[in-house]
């Protein structure tokens, strides 16, 4: 299992909640050392009440890289790798929530999905270089950057932003795989009810707005985050999604309670008779 969620309260001033889903590849790694790591560099550089998130947010993915990559390298001298040329990396998902706000850095194809009165809306883009993308494969290309018609940098990495992945041979970060999350920001109202973080493997056969509907109507009958997202994670396997599930909801405002469903009445146009000494027939009333 590559993946793993976070949920805490950073020391920070005003009071912060600190909600991610992060998505491994190649190993372990990465993401065990960005969930270590990233949440206190984040309190470091948000911890002024008037820090411009987007920057604060933004130096602590890019300090998180710096410091993961120096720890591989150091790995590297000590133990050098047989089987695999470049090393584990980790895409991610962060929400920050506090003050009436949702700061939300993202860094490759996870999702954030806010739900406002049954309304969704996606809040990142994901960081692939396939032709829903132009941005990102325009800049792979300045670089002069190999991208397969799949969307695979150098044909072996499927996301164009990430944590980690160095390249042993090359002494580098893979050519073109830049740490700059995307940094959003949404009001939370009276109407709004949830936030859904995601990795890509639940999106891999069904769309934001199927996802953020799952969660919504669970939310309707039980009002518990936990089992909204047990929910959706249930209606993928069963859809034999091939990667890893994770899922994390966050509950502003309950949406309204479905009401209860009663049996359906019988057409008083027709009736069922039954004797036992032939056989039952529908007839006209």
């Amino acid at each position: 299992m590559e993946d793993a969620i976070d949920v805490s309260e950073l020391d920070a001033s005003p009071r912060t909640e600190f909600y991610a889903v992060y998505d491994g590849h190649n190993g372990t790694q990465a993401v065990e050392f960005v969930k270590r790591r990233l949440p206190s560099l984040l309190c470091s550089q948000c911890a002024p009440a008037d820090s411009d998130m987007k920057q604060a947010m933004s130096e602590a993915f890019s300090e998180t890289d710096k410091e993961l990559l120096e720890e591989m390298q150091k790995q590297c001298h000590t133990s050098p790798p047989k089987d695999m040329d470049m090393s584990a990396g980790c895409v991610g998902c962060v929400a920050l929530v506090g003050d009436a706000r949702i700061h939300i850095a993202n860094l490759g194809d996870c999702r954030a999905i806010m739900c406002r009165k049954g309304e969704f809306v996606q809040l990142t883009v994901d960081h692939r270089a396939d032709e829903a993308n132009a941005e990102e494969r325009a800049r792979l290309a300045e670089l002069g950057v190999e991208v397969s018609c799949d969307g695979y940098l150098h044909g072996r990495i499927g996301v164009s932003r990430a944590f980690g992945d160095w390249v042993w041979s090359c002494k580098e970060k893979c050519r073109g795989l830049i740490c700059h999350p995307d940094v959003t920001t949404a009001e939370v109202t009276e109407d709004t009810e949830f936030l859904l973080l995601a990795c890509d493997g639940i999106f891999e056969k069904m769309t934001s707005k199927e996802a953020g509907q799952i969660v919504r109507r669970r939310l309707r009958t039980t009002g518990s985050a936990k089992a909204a997202a047990e929910s959706l994670v249930t209606h993928c396997t069963k859809r034999d999604v091939s990667d890893n599930l994770s899922v994390l909801v966050v509950i502003f405002n309950l949406p309204p309670v479905e009401p209860e469903r009663t049996a359906p009445r019988l057409r008083s146009s027709f009736k069922l008779q039954f004797d036992e000494s032939v056989e039952p027939a529908v007839v006209a009333a």
